[in-house]
């Protein structure tokens, strides 16, 4: 998992990870980061890394 501070335009980001997710889905990938995020969720998207899909959750 990794931590990193960043700013989007005029919507500031004040953190994005990644969940391992074997078979990431939006819907799934959604419902993770609005678990693990709660009211400061913003956006999720599912990417092809290495080592197969994850989640990308920005909050």
């Amino acid at each position: 998992m990794v931590i990193a501070f960043i700013g989007m335009g005029l919507n500031p980001v004040e953190c994005a990870f990644g969940i391992e997710l074997n078979h990431c889905t939006l819907a799934r990938c959604v419902a993770e980061c609005k678990k693990a995020l709660q009211d400061k969720y913003l956006s999720a998207a599912c990417v092809m890394g290495n080592q197969g899909k994850f989640c990308i959750c920005l909050g």
